[in-house]
């Protein structure tokens, strides 16, 4: 099974090279490249490779995610077969364990710090509870329609604000001001698309990963006069939009996750920090800090 590749290196064990064999199986039937497969594992293409060459051997959650990883049950089978036949593993082939981004961002969802802090921040919009159990709470707000709005989906839409000129995709500031933190990673996505746009132009590339453009972006969500939903809409740029109000996301995750039973305020069973001050995209209130748009409405 699977293409033909350069053979183990000698001094390899036979059990060693039959379970890096089967790694190599799972990816040739999935028809990824080891950079796809990585990003699934929560490992890098050079450590990809070094599993599939028995140059390193997976830690035991990595090979539970390979096993889940196969598309099919004679896979999955050999490859729990060739682990449980494995030698005792030396010190030096023993892959430290990595967590992927997603089980990283998992501990700030599972931890009690990350809804708490959304409870004091908003306090009128609850998280919902999984099946309405309270125990299993998800970070996410959601009203229903009102039923005379359920057969159009623009009802909710209000205003889009065009008074000011179009902001220029090449340029930080305009009109609206920016939260001045994240200029530098909309500069570096600038750098980083005039070099595909290069290598494009060379023959090395054939389209772009990411395209900046003009884009709508929430002004301003409230109620009209019935109680009723109303999004209010601008004019923006996507690289300016992933710089500030979409950097918000991850850098709460990633506070969170370092110390998911801590509050905003830094009280927990935890030690260490409150997680607020780690946030370098804030607005801070009366209330404490609470994430904002990175871009004013």
């Amino acid at each position: 099974m699977g293409r033909k590749r350069a053979a183990f290196p000698e001094g390899v064990a036979e059990e060693e090279q039959r379970y890096a064999q089967v790694l190599r199986d799972i990816r040739d039937l999935r028809g990824e490249t080891q950079q796809a497969l990585g990003r699934l594992l929560g490992w890098s293409v050079s450590m990809v490779s070094r599993f599939e060459a028995a140059a390193e051997r997976p830690d035991e959650a990595t090979h539970r995610r390979y096993c889940a990883l196969a598309p099919t049950e004679e896979l999955r089978e050999r490859v729990a077969a060739a682990y449980k036949a494995l030698p005792a593993s030396p010190e030096r082939h023993a892959a430290p364990i990595r967590r992927s981004p997603e089980e990283w961002h998992g501990r700030a969802l599972d931890g009690p710090g990350l809804y708490q802090f959304f409870a004091a921040a908003y306090p009128d919009y609850p998280v919902l509870r999984l099946f309405g159990d309270e125990a299993k709470p998800l970070p996410v707000w959601a009203e229903p329609a009102p039923r005379e709005q359920w057969q159009d989906v623009e009802a909710a839409l209000g205003t889009l604000d065009l008074s000011g000129p179009p902001p220029d995709v090449r340029r930080w500031g305009y009109w609206e001001q920016c939260d001045p933190r994240g200029q530098r990673d909309f500069e570096r996505r600038l750098e980083d698309w005039d070099r595909q746009l290069r290598e494009i132009q060379a023959g090395k590339r054939k389209h772009l990963d990411t395209w900046n453009q003009l884009t709508y972006d929430l002004a301003a969500m409230a109620r009209d006069d019935d109680g009723r939903l109303r999004l209010d809409c601008k004019l923006g740029t996507y690289f300016h939009s992933l710089s500030t109000s979409e950097a918000l996301d991850p850098e709460l995750l990633e506070a969170y996750a370092a110390w998911p039973t801590r509050g905003q305020s830094g009280r927990g069973s935890s030690a260490g920090p409150g997680c607020m001050s780690a946030l370098p995209i804030r607005w801070p209130t009366a209330g404490g800090a609470r994430p904002r748009s990175g871009c004013r409405p």
